[in-house]
């Protein structure tokens, strides 16, 4: 479950919360600790991508965490600005920004990662696994 908080004089907030059995039309179940991961994924992002700078105009940023409350499996997190572009639908419409390095951003991240552990933590874990 997804929600999002509009609060007047301060940043939105997106509130998660995991059930165990996903929200599809066949009976899918997973472990309600993969939203662990994700808050771990949140914390490495905020490390490894706020050294990157880049040659074209445009932000990095990753959602800020506000709290967790693991007896519910639940977490909060800073909502995108409400100026924000999805790239996926820049691409997609053909507006792709063409300048923009990914590869280097990618291979920055996974260098970083390495060099700060942090992939032996949220990676290489089987699907489906806790």
């Amino acid at each position: 479950m997804v929600i999002h908080i509009a609060r007047s004089g301060s940043d939105d907030l997106v509130l998660k919360q995991v059930r165990e059995q996903l929200n599809v039309a066949e009976p899918w179940y997973c472990s309600v600790n993969r939203i662990w991961r994700e808050v771990e994924v949140l914390y490495h992002c905020a490390t490894l991508l706020r050294d990157i700078t880049t040659d074209v105009a445009f932000k990095i940023e990753v959602p800020r965490l506000a709290f967790e409350d693991r007896e519910n499996y639940l977490y909060a997190m800073s909502a995108a600005p409400a100026d924000h572009v999805v790239w996926k639908h820049e691409l997609l419409s053909g507006k792709a920004r063409q300048h923009v390095d990914v590869g280097r951003i990618g291979a920055d991240h996974e260098r970083g990662g390495r060099e700060r552990g942090c992939a032996s933590q949220t990676c290489g874990r089987e699907r489906g696994a806790s």
